[in-house]
């Protein structure tokens, strides 16, 4: 797959998506703290589904978190070894319409 490196994104921020952090599936009312450990792509990089995103690390649990469908990664908002938490926004991303 070629990838795309746009030196100044063109995006609408209305047409931006927030990717959360997943929850690691233990009890809900648990709080808990993960770390991301990984980032696959950087800002105003492209992707198809099925690509990897980033890896965030929950105590004994490591997830690597996949695209469900294509589009362009406008912003990183949580940096490697930034602390999250389920739910927390972790990078912002405008969709491809997949007509």
């Amino acid at each position: 797959m070629s990838r795309h490196f746009p030196t100044e994104p063109d995006f609408n921020p209305q047409e931006t998506t927030a990717l959360t952090a997943p929850h690691p599936g233990i009890d809900p009312a648990v709080e808990i703290s993960g770390e991301i450990t990984a980032w696959y792509l950087r800002n105003s990089e492209e992707f198809a589904a099925g690509d990897l995103l980033y890896q965030i690390t929950w105590p004994g649990l490591v997830i690597d978190v996949s695209a469900e469908t294509s589009g362009l990664l406008v912003r990183i908002l949580a940096k490697l070894r930034d602390p999250v938490e389920p739910g927390q926004q972790v990078a912002l991303v405008q969709l491809t319409n997949t007509v």
